[in-house]
């Protein structure tokens, strides 16, 4: 694996085979210079196989395959290790399933090259931008924010945003050994380590759909680490 780009994209997958393959298309159609990493978590319907054919046609696309099922929140500090060591500039993240639009892409791109050591956060609940979500998942994220926020007192919007860009110079000072949480509760973890260290960082409103194929990977175990963690950290 040979550095390309100045971006990292990270992307961890988990049963992905139907979407991953359009969503890797639609990001390169959009975004010429950058690279792709796909964090896979040793996902049982082929998903690294798929990648790995893809990647013959893409020289800046890259695979790590995990040993057995992990969780998301060590595909990302894997990811975030990797852009480090490689000495990238930027490292960004965005979901395997199609959810992320590969234009906001660009745009938070853009907004970060003119922000210095600025953390761009792609939120759900800014602006007026296009929203396809079931109810029931808009209302669990949307009641899931207000509860984080008020429990922790945190004032960024989406605090479980998954869409995000972060400066490399920023995440080497970040203690990832600290972190407890082995699902999404990964990115309240960001979002209190943003607030509580005084990081600067800009809410972009994206547009926002649910998936097409594939499985949601938001479980009642999710939920329930989530629960706990906020309840254990709240603010004093």
């Amino acid at each position: 694996m040979a550095k390309k780009n100045e971006i990292l994209l990270v992307i961890p997958t988990y049963n992905e085979s139907e979407s991953i393959i359009h969503t890797i298309r639609d990001i390169f159609k959009k975004n010429k210079n950058i690279d792709i990493l796909i964090i896979d978590d040793n996902s049982p319907d082929g998903t690294s196989d798929i990648i790995r054919f893809e990647s013959k046609k893409c020289n800046n696309l890259y695979l790590i395959v995990g040993e057995k099922k992990d969780g998301i929140a060590l595909a990302y500090k894997k990811g975030f290790y990797y852009a480090i060591k490689n000495k990238y500039k930027y490292v960004a993240q965005c979901d395997g399933d199609g959810s992320h639009s590969a234009e906001d892409l660009c745009n938070m791109i853009e907004l970060i090259k003119q922000k210095d050591n600025t953390i761009v956060i792609g939120s759900r609940y800014i602006g007026k931008k296009n929203k396809v979500w079931r109810l029931d998942r808009f209302l669990i994220s949307r009641l899931g924010n207000y509860y984080i926020n008020y429990m922790m007192g945190l004032s960024m919007k989406d605090t479980t945003s998954g869409f995000r860009i972060y400066p490399c110079n920023i995440l080497k000072n970040i203690n990832f050994s600290s972190f407890k949480g082995k699902s999404f509760v990964f990115q309240v973890e960001m979002s209190r380590e943003i607030e509580k260290n005084n990081l600067n960082y800009i809410e972009y409103g994206i547009n926002f759909k649910d998936r097409v194929f594939g499985e949601s990977k938001l479980d009642l175990n999710t939920i329930y680490e989530t629960l706990l963690y906020v309840s254990k950290t709240r603010k004093n």
